[in-house]
């Protein structure tokens, strides 16, 4: 599957292609690939975990953001205000306060990034 806002791709948001993967795949039939296209995504991302067996692949470095806005300030807390629940490798942004967020918070023997 491949994401892309600019209509060539399967979805225009990666909350869109996780939603349609199956649940409880087993991996015997290999792993589901949602392709990320370069561009800035403002969404909030949570994958379940029933979805088992995702790769996300993007184009590059610095080539896609996802971005979230939640603040204490707005009623989010620390906890509540993750732009990405799950393991990714992309760039990951808080638009309300770019390189002074969080890097890490460590929760109930979880760490969140």
């Amino acid at each position: 599957m491949t994401v892309s806002q600019d209509g060539r791709g399967n979805f225009s948001t990666i909350t869109d292609a996780i939603n349609v993967a199956a649940n409880n795949s087993d991996g015997r039939n290999g792993y589901l690939m949602i392709y990320v296209n370069a561009s800035v995504y403002e969404e909030y991302i949570s994958i379940a975990q029933d979805k088992k067996y995702l790769v996300m692949k993007g184009t590059g470095i610095n080539k896609i953001v996802i971005t979230g806005c939640r603040t204490v300030a707005d009623g989010w807390s620390t906890f509540n205000s993750a732009t990405f629940v799950g393991l990714i490798t992309l760039h990951f942004t808080n638009a309300a306060c770019e390189g002074y967020q969080d890097s890490l918070y460590i929760f109930s023997m979880r760490q969140f990034y």
